[in-house]
């Protein structure tokens, strides 16, 4: 059996990272408001890619008193003695090093900006526990078809239209909605686009029941 995994909500608290990290902005001279709408600019503009350098960069047109290096030297230092445990659930390690034990084949398919997305996997402890992991700056159609899934192979996400545009292509997939940040709301994204039939998890710790039923 293989697992294939997303990063971003399914298994790191993404949006307390960026909390955390966007305060540096603003000790560097600019307001939470210019933070969300060049965050939004940026993302967009990278299909989703998040670069630091340039998120600064946008800040910096439309901030020209934002110390734009010092907010680069705070975010290396906030990166180098952050523990990254926090944006992890507790027990995540634990959970799949266990499904490694059972036989699982472990792949952690991520989109997003390669420098900041192999931190993540790094500081976290993933890059130990995945038998492989692929960064993806479009889409991960590609890959997932390298991968050859078949019926008894779980793919585990948290985006209801990009799960919805895998499913249309790959049927025999069995799909997990795993949102440890926003799971009530992703729920109901999920009801309107008719995928009520996927389960709808918060925590790692309750898809081991799901694949267990599969094992046996």
């Amino acid at each position: 059996m293989r697992i294939v995994f997303d990063l971003d909500h399914t298994l790191f608290k993404t949006n307390l990272f960026k909390k955390d990290f966007f305060k540096l902005f603003v000790l560097a001279g600019t307001d939470d408001f210019t933070i969300r709408k060049t965050y939004q600019k940026h993302l967009k503009e990278e299909g989703g890619a998040y670069d630091f350098k340039k998120h600064c960069s946008e800040i910096k047109k439309s901030n020209v008193k934002f110390k734009e290096s010092f907010a680069i030297a705070l975010f290396e230092k906030f990166l180098a003695n952050t523990d990254f445990s926090r944006y992890i659930e507790r027990g995540c390690l634990k959970f799949l090093k266990e499904q490694k034990t059972a036989g699982s084949y472990l792949v952690l398919l991520t989109k997003g900006g390669d420098e900041l997305q192999r931190i993540k996997i790094e500081k976290t402890g993933f890059l130990n526990v995945f038998d492989e992991i692929s960064i993806c700056k479009d889409t991960k159609l590609d890959k997932i078809k390298e991968l050859k899934l078949g019926k008894y192979d779980f793919f585990i996400n948290d985006l209801c239209k990009e799960t919805l545009e895998i499913r249309e292509r790959f049927p025999l997939l069995r799909f997990v909605m795993l949102d440890i940040e926003n799971h009530k709301k992703r729920a109901k994204k999920c009801s309107s686009l008719k995928l009520d039939d996927i389960p709808i998890i918060n925590s790692i710790r309750n898809l081991e029941s799901v694949i267990e039923k599969t094992r046996k």
